[in-house]
């Protein structure tokens, strides 16, 4: 089976699926057909290691002379899916993509109103002063994913 050999885990709406895009125009690449895989950070997928090679079936359609890889930007913040990277894929290249989080945090806070997780009445500084009470909420936290720091440590 063929194993991806760099993943590319976010930040979240720091330019991830521009990357991807940039990339796919390269024929040596090959990203798996889904857009983002979310399978490292979702125990329902992982089943403590028992989806692995559920998950390498992504990559059967590269070819041995491709570079092959995935983009999923949840597995940045995860708390478990650096762990399980580290266990299944040792020598997978790490690519973390950061924004300023100021930045980062409006860009999410635009894109959680247009897909309804925040109410259009609420403004930025509400959603900002408020997020901890959204954490969990995709798109509800606009502030929590922009605290790179603990998530970059558990990759190192």
């Amino acid at each position: 089976m063929i194993k991806p050999s760099f993943l590319i885990v976010g930040a979240q709406k720091a330019g991830t699926s521009s990357l991807r895009k940039f990339m796919e125009r390269n024929p040596n690449y090959f990203f798996t057909p889904s857009r983002e895989l979310h399978f490292w950070n979702r125990d329902r997928e992982y089943r403590d290691g028992g989806g692995v090679n559920e998950y390498l079936k992504n990559f059967d359609e590269a070819t041995a002379n491709q570079i092959v890889g995935e983009k999923s930007p949840s597995y940045l913040p995860s708390q478990s899916a650096a762990e399980r990277i580290a266990f299944h894929l040792p020598q997978v290249k790490i690519v973390a993509i950061l924004r300023d989080p100021a930045d980062r945090a409006h860009s999410a806070y635009l894109h959680g109103r247009r897909i309804g997780a925040i109410p259009q009445s609420k403004t930025f500084s509400h959603a900002i002063r408020d997020y901890q009470n959204y954490q969990g909420v995709p798109y509800g936290d606009v502030v929590s994913q922009g605290f790179y720091f603990e998530s970059l440590e558990r990759y190192f």
